[in-house]
């Protein structure tokens, strides 16, 4: 429900909203489920944490990049 409401309001004010799945949870498997689909239909982008971390990232190269790397892996 609070990322529910956060994801609402952050659309409601313009902003653009990447859920990162992976990182969201609920107290049961289905009710996490539904609360995805509910903020993909007011307008979130559906994403996960390693795709997240590449994004901020930037680029493919550098030491933090290694070590990125390593902890994804």
């Amino acid at each position: 429900v609070c990322v529910y409401q956060s994801c609402q309001d952050l659309l409601d004010h313009d902003f653009k909203v990447h859920l990162v799945a992976d990182a969201t949870s609920s107290r049961s498997n289905d009710h996490k489920i539904l609360g995805i689909q509910m903020m993909m239909n007011l307008g979130a982008k559906l994403t996960n944490v390693e795709s997240t971390l590449f994004e901020i990232q930037h680029q493919a190269s550098g030491e933090t990049f290694k070590a990125l790397l390593k902890l994804i892996k």
